[in-house]
């Protein structure tokens, strides 16, 4: 005969690893390190390589043999101070659709007004799906500077899911479509 105990004994091992890695529950995408909204190691999805287009803006995203690479140019006409080509330093998935691409301007750094002359600056992404995604560079929205970064660590403390609303409004952000 069982003992009413062992009937729950899977459910109660379950609760308790959580309650010891909580990492294991991470049902809503918001990562342990450091708290709620942090950034954590993650790998960039395979469907967001390739280009992406809407309306005279092209990113295109590259895998390289040791290093993946991200490129944004306006197509429009002529050059844009928010060009920017770099190398994929870190990347953190919010969920299987979103996340955020820390850029390390090591080819061309953007020249927009107020651009500090900094390596780090961070592309977020969101709603991707095999055939479309909107991508959007983070930029100050209080005072639309440009909120680069001097080192790696400071990106990836600053870029992260709870102070992605300080950086876009997704509302203005348009989906683009791959090429």
């Amino acid at each position: 005969m069982k003992r009413p105990f062992q009937k729950y004994a899977a459910l109660l091992a379950a609760l308790c690893l959580c309650f010891l890695y909580p990492a294991g529950c991470d049902m809503y995408g918001y990562g342990t390190i450091g708290g709620a909204g942090e950034n954590v190691p993650g790998v960039l999805p395979g469907r967001l390589y390739g280009q992406w287009v809407y309306a005279g803006e092209r990113y295109t995203i590259s895998a390289g043999s040791i290093i993946d690479t991200i490129k944004y140019e306006y197509t429009g006409g002529a050059s844009s101070p928010f060009d920017f080509e770099g190398t994929i330093a870190f990347v953190s998935n919010y969920n299987d659709s979103s996340g955020v691409i820390i850029v390390e301007y090591n080819v061309q750094r953007p020249t927009y007004p107020l651009h500090n002359g900094n390596f780090y600056g961070a592309v977020y992404y969101r709603y991707l799906t095999a055939s479309s995604v909107k991508l959007a560079n983070a930029i100050n929205l209080a005072d639309m500077s440009a909120p680069d970064t001097v080192t790696f660590s400071e990106a990836v403390t600053k870029f992260n899911r709870n102070n992605q609303g300080s950086f876009v409004n997704w509302g203005n952000v348009q989906p683009q479509r791959k090429q």
